[in-house]
């Protein structure tokens, strides 16, 4: 203690560094024996007191350290180190499962079957590679005792990106089932006043239900996907624990459908006991202080902001130029309420579906911008590519999802979203005949435009646009579903003068 400020004086970070290097050599050199502990003593104090662990967690921590990221940074890598059996290491299981509660190392287990274990049994703590992390190397390297940075009064977005970070961490290895419980424990613990840490408190739901929730919620405010299949649940609970869980939720038996949190997708009326999504209270309730106007960041590129939408002059022949004058001012909020209670009076759907076709380069995505644009509607953007799948089945619940998708952004945001389906030539084609050949794809190619042609019949208040090249090809079912039709026409000599 230093005699004139009556402080402790702060560690050098080099002399910290070389007390680590010397930790290390002398735990080879004796092992972690009585020799050692009296070769190494003032740096194992040293270490001790700065990173605030035990003289044995000390040794533990350098050895790991000298290691870090390798194979050896194990069990079995410290008892070769050591010159003891692995039998005679695991003693040690316990002070390393106390650096990683306090976060000085982070766990990993090495094959597949150990790493979706939902059970923590000690033989599997055999298996697992360890790794310093950046954060605590940073705060040896500065000589300071290293603090675990908490998810402190985070905003609900920010809550929401962290919880699918660590679920991308999971699924990518970098974090084992034992790290996803303890991260998700504190992510929720420091936020106890967002809504979906109340309703967890309120219903009494346990951790595996916590990474249930939050599986489907960030699934739906990242890219809109409602409907999640239980095989993609079983990655996160993992083991005979999955299977149970998979055989409650499709019997009903499970807390989380009795409450109605989850339900049963739906094919065509059917209960669909693989796919399950959130029920319409759970999105009110769990997520109910997300920002609609916010979504776009969480659901990555889907949803354009209208006033993040570059103003561009555009040249059009006249006849097409007029009708998308008459179609910008239909769809200005003050012009669109009183059409759709018009619609609603006559018993007629209020949702309006534009068609835009003609020639590529005549404008019509960016016309489709340009509108959203000066009647301040957002775009929830279709990729094509992103509905298409190579499982049987799935493609049909991709579409599906993106109109379930389009369904809560209307009830969430006002004015209401304009849906864009860009090049729409690949879902509006002719419908396909079910000969032999094709059955399969020409099946799941029906199935989805029926699925399209009955969402247009219940847009409820929503606008949809397609774009296309080739009307030639379009199914004369959805021609009629189409209640304004732009046909975008090569530019003639005056537009090709005003461009110039």
């Amino acid at each position: 203690m230093n005699k004139e400020t009556g402080k402790e004086p702060k560690a050098c970070a080099d002399s910290l560094l070389d007390d680590f290097a010397l930790i290390n050599r002398k735990a080879e050199e004796h092992g972690l024996d009585d020799a050692f502990t009296a070769a190494a003593a003032p740096s194992l104090k040293a270490v001790s007191e700065a990173m605030k662990i035990s003289p044995v967690q000390a040794a533990l921590l350098a050895l790991l350290l000298e290691r870090s990221g390798s194979d050896a940074a194990s069990l079995e890598g410290i008892a070769q180190a050591v010159h003891c059996g692995k039998i005679q290491a695991m003693k040690y299981l316990d002070d390393l499962e106390a650096l990683e509660r306090r976060y000085l190392i982070a766990g990993t287990n090495r094959d597949l079957s150990d790493l979706l274990s939902f059970t923590r049994q000690r033989d599997n703590s055999g298996s697992r590679v360890y790794t310093v992390p950046l954060d605590v190397i940073k705060a040896i390297r500065a000589g300071t005792a290293y603090r675990y940075t908490a998810y402190n009064n985070l905003t609900p977005d920010d809550f929401f990106e962290t919880a699918d970070n660590l679920l991308d961490a999971f699924t990518s290895r970098d974090i084992d089932r034992r790290r996803l419980d303890m991260e998700v424990k504190n992510l929720i613990m420091a936020n106890r006043e967002l809504a979906f840490t109340r309703e967890l408190k309120a219903h009494s739901y346990g951790g595996t239900s916590a990474i249930v929730l939050l599986v489907f919620s960030c699934a739906l405010l990242r890219d809109g996907r409602e409907s999640i299949p239980l095989k993609t649940i079983s990655v996160f609970t993992g083991g005979s624990f999955a299977r149970r869980l998979q055989n409650e939720i499709q019997i009903g038996n499970h807390k989380l459908i009795k409450d109605g949190i989850l339900e049963h997708d739906h094919d065509h009326g059917i209960a669909d006991t693989e796919y399950y999504r959130l029920t319409e209270k759970a999105k009110e309730t769990f997520l109910a202080d997300v920002d609609p106007k916010h979504l776009g960041k969480l659901a990555g590129k889907s949803l354009i902001k209208a006033d993040a939408i570059t103003k561009r002059e555009l040249f059009y022949p006249e006849k097409t130029q007029r009708r998308i004058a008459e179609l910008s001012a239909l769809l200005h909020e003050k012009n669109f309420g009183p059409i759709k209670k018009r619609l609603a009076g006559q018993k007629m759907r209020n949702g309006f579906a534009c068609l835009f076709s003609g020639p590529p380069g005549t404008g019509k995505t960016e016309t489709a911008y340009q509108i959203a644009r000066e009647t301040d509607r957002d775009i929830f953007l279709v990729d094509i590519a992103e509905t298409k799948s190579m499982w049987f089945g799935e493609n049909e619940k991709r579409i599906k999802a993106v109109f379930d998708r389009y369904h809560s952004l209307i009830k969430s945001i006002s004015p209401a979203p304009i849906l864009l389906f860009n090049e729409a030539d690949a879902i509006l084609g002719k419908r396909q005949e079910l000969g032999d050949q094709r059955r399969g794809p020409a099946q799941t190619e029906n199935a989805i435009q029926n699925i399209i042609l009955q969402e247009m019949e219940n847009l409820d208040g929503g606008i949809l646009i397609a774009t296309t090249n080739m009307t030639i090809n379009l199914d004369k079912a959805f021609e009629r579903r189409f209640l304004y039709k732009i046909e975008f026409e090569k530019p003639d000599a005056e537009a090709k003068t005003a461009i110039w």
